[in-house]
């Protein structure tokens, strides 16, 4: 609520305050909140001519919750982090065909579905169709029986 001034002469006012938490005074577009006791007298002195408003902010029963306002811009990017510790190696998993084979089957309990890599008895990389229809199961298909590795890991 807006208090009316009790002028003492041209730049001096009482205001007399009741259950009041703040006043707000405006002067020139910019607001100053001045707490005060509950129960008092405030002098207002010097007032400059320009003073536009005085407002009392009275304590009471909270109004309901407003509406949710829009989405504010985002925020800028913060600086890049510190590089974290090396986890630990991922697990492997190991199966050897000593005999030439058209298919193999792996069962393995990786628990995931792992990048393969098969080599020949001499090391060297193999091509392969590989399928994975689970979790644990690899099922490598040449074009000719071959003896060899799988290596899997998680």
């Amino acid at each position: 609520m807006s208090a009316p001034l009790q002028p003492l002469d041209t730049r001096t006012a009482v205001l007399e305050i009741h259950d009041t938490d703040a006043i707000l005074v405006t002067l020139d577009g910019r607001t100053a909140v001045l707490e005060v006791p509950t129960e008092s007298s405030v002098l207002v002195q010097n007032l400059p001519a320009r003073v536009e408003t005085i407002e009392i902010l009275t304590p009471g029963v909270p109004g309901p919750v407003g509406p949710q306002g829009d989405q504010g811009l985002q925020g800028v990017q913060g600086e890049k982090g510190e590089v974290g510790a090396q986890g630990p190696p991922a697990p492997i998993f190991e199966q050897h065909f000593a005999i030439p084979l058209l298919v193999w089957h792996i069962t393995h309990d990786l628990d995931a579905f792992p990048v393969v890599t098969i080599v020949d008895l001499d090391g060297q990389e193999l091509g392969a169709t590989v399928t994975t229809p689970d979790k644990s199961t690899v099922i490598v298909t040449f074009a000719i029986p071959m003896a060899g590795t799988a290596r899997l890991k998680a």
